[in-house]
Parts: structure tokens; sequence; C-alpha cells
């Protein structure tokens, strides 16, 4: 029989020698691309990776990637802990999860639907034939004005002395702007308008919509009844006072040609292609699935009031 020491260090030896087997073991056990395991997540090499990356590290320290795994272990020990407690079964956390799903899937089919093949020339030229409209550049004149303001609480006698002054610098410029395209030193001198007195009366270039954002009907009227450049308007009564129109130019509606604008164009077919595709992806997952509305609820829902800002703390008196 072996004497007492001779019992314990073999009793000591056989533990030492089951530890070490057991750590083995758990050592082996770890598949082979894992960095890590906190219970039963795996943290795998890729993973570490791809965190050390997301920080600019692409030749990292030791130090370095031991601070990055310390920080993957501690996001799957949270996420342990929060399974572990049931916190990923609240409806909240549910609903989030869900949406992150959802958010995600939708990114996935919408990058297999942009693999699709560019779009044809042939069905790009067919779109803008079928959308003229969209490119249309609607009618401009470029004209030119003296301006003559009166109030509009004027008396009879001092509009018709305004209305005789607009004749007569009207007869002035017949006879010394006539090689002019504008106005020239009648408008400098005469006009009220100071946008463009100084420039001979000229206003540039105006569709309706635009000439209506400024001038009178009748004023815009008038701009539009003149046809050929030089051609002078009649006097022109507004209830702000009257005008003198010359036209400088005319530029009648168009519609922009396809290689002005075919960028545009195929931006526009494909967001609609796009529109359409997504449009059809949800007709046939909803065609999958039972679903009800409940109208009558739908219908009692009142919109939640914006939540009121809180007052300030009052100042306490002393």
């Amino acid at each position: 029989m072996k004497p007492p020491l001779a019992r314990w260090m073999a009793c000591t030896a056989l533990a030492g020698l089951i530890v070490f087997s057991v750590s083995c073991r758990q050592q082996s056990a770890l598949p082979p691309e894992a960095v890590a395991t906190v219970g039963d997540a795996v943290i795998t090499v890729d993973a570490l990776q791809q965190a050390l990356a997301r920080r600019g590290w692409h030749n990292p320290t030791a130090e370095q990637k031991a601070a990055v795994l310390e920080d993957l272990i501690r996001f799957e020990a949270l996420h342990a802990q929060a399974r572990k407690t049931g916190y990923l079964q609240q409806p909240e956390v549910q609903n989030a999860i869900k949406h992150l799903v959802a958010a995600r899937y939708r990114e996935k089919l919408a990058t297999n639907q942009s693999a699709l093949p560019e779009t044809a020339a042939a069905g790009l030229q067919t779109y803008y034939q079928a959308h003229r409209d969209a490119f249309r550049v609607p009618e401009q004149v470029q004209v030119a004005l003296v301006f003559l303001p009166l109030s509009s609480k004027a008396v009879p006698e001092k509009r018709r002395e305004a209305e005789q002054r607009a004749h007569e610098l009207r007869h002035l410029a017949e006879t010394e702007c006539a090689s002019l395209a504008h106005f020239g030193p009648v408008a400098q001198t005469h006009s009220a308008h100071q946008a463009s007195r100084y420039r001979g009366g000229e206003l540039g270039g105006l569709t309706r919509q635009q000439a209506a954002g400024s001038f009178s009907p009748e004023v815009v009227e008038a701009m539009f009844a003149l046809r050929q450049p030089g051609e002078l308007s009649p006097v022109v009564s507004a209830s702000d006072g009257f005008y003198l129109l010359k036209l400088v130019g005319r530029r009648p509606a168009s519609v922009r040609p396809l290689a002005e604008v075919k960028e545009a164009v195929a931006f526009q077919w494909q967001r609609e292609r796009a529109e359409q595709r997504e449009a059809a992806l949800f007709a046939r997952l909803k065609a999958g699935l039972p679903i009800q509305v409940n109208e009558a609820v739908l219908a009692r829902i009142k919109p939640a009031r914006p939540p009121q800002p809180s007052a300030p703390p009052a100042l306490s008196s002393r």
C-alpha cells in the first residue's frame, strides 16, 4: 500500500491531467476561423478584420487588435445578456428588428433589380416621344420698355396729361431710336423702370408666366402682341401708369431635342421603371399573403398631437 504522501501526489497529477485534457478539448472545439467565442457566439477572423478596417487600421498593432476584439466581446456579451433577460422579445425591440430586416431585404432586391441591362437607345427614343411635352420650352419675347408711373388715385386730368406725355415719348422713340434695338437714351432719360433704364429699357427674354409675375395683364398682352423686331406697341394704359414697348427678339415655343436632354430623359425613364418594378414586386409579395384592412378602425384614427414644449423652469425671486 502507497504511503499518504504518494497517494496525494498521484491524485494531484491525475487532476492536472484532467484539467489539461478538458482545456485542450475546449481549445480544439473552436472553429478554425474563430478568434474568440462568447458563450455560443463566435467572433470570426473576418469580423475582426472588418472592424479593424472600419477604424482605418489596415496594419494594426497588437494593442489595436486587442482593443477592437474587446469591443466585439463586449458587444456579444451585451447581446447575450439581452437575450437571457428576454429583452429581445419586447414589442418595440421586435418591431425595430422587423424594420431592419425589411429595409435590408428591400435594399437587396433593389440591388438585384439594378443589375438589369442599361436602357436601350430605341427605348429611350420611345420614352422621349411619349413625353415630349415635359421638354417643351414655352414661347419667349425679349422686349424693351419705357415706364411712366402714375398713381391709381390720380384725377382724370393728371391721367390725360400722363397719357399725352407717353404719346410724345413714343413719337420721340420712333424718330431717335429707329436704328436701335431698344429705347436707348429715351429709356435712360424718361423711364422710371430702374432695372432696365440704363440698358435702353431691355428686359431680356420672358415667358408669359415670367412676365405675368412682374407686369399687369394689359402689359403682358401687349408684349406678346408684338411680332417683328423693332416693332413699337401703342401706348399701354395700366393701373400703375403708362408703358411703351419695343420688340427686341422673339423665340417661338419649341421642344428641346433628345440629344440636348438625353441624360434627363434617361434619368426620368429609369426612375419610372424602378417605380414600376417596385410596384410589381409588392403586388407579388402581397398576392401571397392574406391581407385585411379594418376600414372602420382606420377611419377612427386621428393624427397624434405633437408634444407640447415644456415651459422653462421659473426663475426664483429673491
